[in-house]
């Protein structure tokens, strides 16, 4: 029965990685839960992955400004995070919402170094390297851990954890996306696809 709640529980998180596609074959039976997991943090990786790699290394030092708008339009884009800031921020969570999954200590060293990165290549490699790491947090999911605390408040469970680090990958990557169709950069997830919006040109 907790197998089978779980694989509910987990279904309903990973519906948010399908909007916009068709679904898959509904599975018979329970889902092992580490294959749930690990279902979801894939649709989120390869959106935020894509997009980092198809946004020009000359583009990464870009946030919007209000100079970009024509008057009388009023926007407050004031402080906010290049689009670099925006990726280094996100690969940081990552880190701070995975750690507490595998029972580890975060390293702050390497989230400070994290930082302070600016260059793609180097940014791209550190986002990848903190996706395995929640490809191996989502593989230490089981029915039986799954609702163990991790340590962050009373309702702060390792698959809530798991969840909240691939719920925040999807909220910076709107944002990523703004940012990127502002320099010509359509998200590669978006290929292919009909134009929801036909009459904007």
């Amino acid at each position: 029965m907790k197998i089978q709640i779980l694989a509910i529980a987990m279904a309903a998180l990973c519906s948010t990685t399908m909007f916009g596609q068709a679904p898959p074959p509904a599975p018979q039976g329970p889902v092992e839960p580490a294959k749930a997991a690990d279902f979801m943090v894939s649709g989120a990786e390869k959106d935020f992955i894509s997009l980092i790699e198809a946004m020009p290394a000359d583009k990464y030092s870009f946030a919007p400004s209000a100079s970009l708008f024509k008057a009388p339009e009023s926007v407050d884009f004031k402080g906010v995070r290049t689009f670099a800031q925006l990726v280094t921020h996100t690969i940081q969570a990552n880190y701070f919402y995975w750690s507490p999954v595998l029972g580890e200590k975060l390293d702050q060293e390497k989230i400070g170094a994290i930082g302070k990165l600016t260059d793609k290549d180097a940014i791209v490699k550190a986002a990848k390297e903190s996706m395995e790491y929640g490809h191996k947090a989502a593989a230490s999911i089981t029915a039986a851990n799954a609702f163990e605390g991790a340590g962050r408040g009373a309702a702060s469970t390792k698959l809530i954890s798991l969840a909240g680090g691939v719920s925040h990958i999807r909220d910076e990557y709107g944002q990523m996306v703004v940012w990127g169709r502002m320099v010509g950069v359509a998200p590669p997830a978006s290929s292919g696809r009909p134009p929801a919006n036909p009459t904007n040109k």
